[in-house]
């Protein structure tokens, strides 16, 4: 295992790019390049400059030259399913949380319709969207600091815990409790929702989140009450009972079927699983070609057939390639999908954009890139767009003119806006549920947007 100064050193470099955006997800585009020195791990000159060139493949073409355009090849994926994998048909979409053309800074209130037209609305800053077990009428929505739920059986959003303007992390009755920065959660089959603190640096659980019982409770990790602060707390990298057990910056979650529970601990650059009987051990360590100079994993999938997947930044044969990973929990083998050399709709201009990883069908995956929703076949890799016209430039924060955020449209034509996915952290989410997926984003307010598919 890694000793402390050197995992200290490297969470100087994964949460950098935090500080930049105001203690927020970091993205490829904002994290520094590695500097050899401290880190621990080889120099990665190819990571994130926006040069073309610092890659002698850069444009993955395999001739050993970039070809100094740094622009993405815009040639068109297919749009058939993929043989041997399952096939998802999205229809249309709609406006399912939020408030596109209101004042970010406006934040709900309990109770309140979780769609308003007016200028005044409520504005969730949603992060991830997961249906509870048993009851996929409730949704939870974490917003970084806090937590609330949908309640689709009346329209109504209501707040869980948390509070937007607090600077600390402490567990406790949800009235009381203080989370710092969320990212993603997940439940297990028993009910209680599991969360990625990445400040905190602690797994923490929170038991009857719709009920009177609702409390946080530290599980795995840091055991203490602090401020939130620049860093993750106490940074360590030790495997074991879960209340000893040590991370740098735990932050994506998944649960499989046997109720283990797999974190992406990115300043250890690892994935680690959390079994049934507490216990805490790592499944694999990244290896560079994937890192850059941080992990970059915005999602972790554990999927039907057993098997984890991830979408990270880089391949072994190009770091400007997306790639979608497949890890086998058993011994840590990794596997590549698909990556940006197999389809270009999965390189950019500096980097890939992928965000958000989720399981809609038997062998089928979807990911959300540049403005456009894909699935991916487990087996054979083949891409697929199903959602998202994607036509407009991906950076831009306002709808086209002639686009009516509030109505209904065909599922090609939705404009899933992402260009605060460096800044804010709430764009580029992507969940699924019951025949539906759902996009977290931003334009002028924030939105998630409801996908039909099946």
């Amino acid at each position: 295992m890694a000793n402390l100064h050197i995992i200290s050193s490297r969470l100087v470099l994964a949460t950098a790019a935090l500080l930049l955006a105001a203690c927020d997800l970091p993205t490829d585009d904002d994290m520094p390049a590695a500097d050899g020195g401290t880190s621990g791990a080889p120099t990665d000159d190819s990571a994130d400059d926006g040069e073309t060139g610092t890659d002698p493949d850069a444009d993955g073409d395999g001739d050993g030259e970039s070809d100094g355009s740094g622009e993405s090849d815009t040639s068109e994926p297919t749009d058939t399913g993929a043989t041997g994998d399952g096939v998802l048909a999205c229809t249309e979409g709609r406006l399912y949380i939020g408030n596109p053309i209101g004042d970010p800074s406006v934040m709900p209130t309990d109770g309140v319709s979780a769609v308003d037209e007016t200028d005044a609305g409520p504005n969730l800053p949603a992060r991830r969207v997961i249906a509870a077990p048993g009851d996929t009428s409730r949704r939870v929505v974490t917003t970084g600091s806090e937590l609330w739920f949908v309640d689709d059986t009346t329209g109504t959003i209501h707040h869980i815990l948390g509070d937007k303007e607090a600077g600390e992390f402490a567990a406790g009755p949800c009235e009381t409790a203080r989370i710092g920065s969320v990212s993603d959660m997940a439940f297990r089959s028993d009910g209680t929702l599991y969360l990625g603190a990445h400040m905190g640096n602690a797994v923490v659980q929170v038991t009857d989140p719709f009920g009177p019982g609702c409390a946080l409770d530290y599980y795995a990790g840091t055991q203490t009450n602090i401020s939130v602060s620049p860093l993750p707390h106490e940074p360590g990298f030790d495997d074991g009972p879960a209340a000893t057990a040590t991370f740098a910056g735990p932050d994506f979650l998944t649960v499989d079927a046997a109720d283990n529970l797999y974190v992406v601990d990115i300043g250890n650059r690892a994935l680690r699983m959390i079994d049934s009987d507490d216990q805490v051990s790592t499944i694999v360590e990244f290896p560079q070609e994937y890192i850059s100079s941080s992990l970059a994993a915005f999602a972790v999938v554990a999927a039907d057939n057993g098997m984890l997947y991830l979408p990270v930044k880089g391949s072994v044969e190009s770091s400007q390639n997306g790639t979608i990973l497949e890890v086998d929990p058993s011994d840590g083998t990794l596997r590549e999908v698909a990556t940006g050399r197999d389809d270009p709709w999965l390189v950019g201009s500096t980097g890939p954009t992928i965000a958000g990883l989720v399981q809609v069908d038997d062998g089928l995956l979807a990911t959300y890139v540049n403005g456009r929703i894909f699935t991916i076949g487990m087996e054979d890799g083949t891409v697929t767009h199903v959602a998202g016209d994607g036509e407009k430039p991906w950076s831009l924060s306002d709808f086209a003119n002639d686009y009516d955020p509030f109505a209904t449209h065909p599922a090609m034509d939705l404009e899933l806006d992402n260009h605060t996915a460096s800044t804010s952290g709430a764009g580029g989410f992507l969940s699924y549920a019951d025949g539906a997926l759902y996009f977290s984003g931003l334009a002028e307010g924030y939105v998630v947007t409801q996908i039909d598919c099946d």
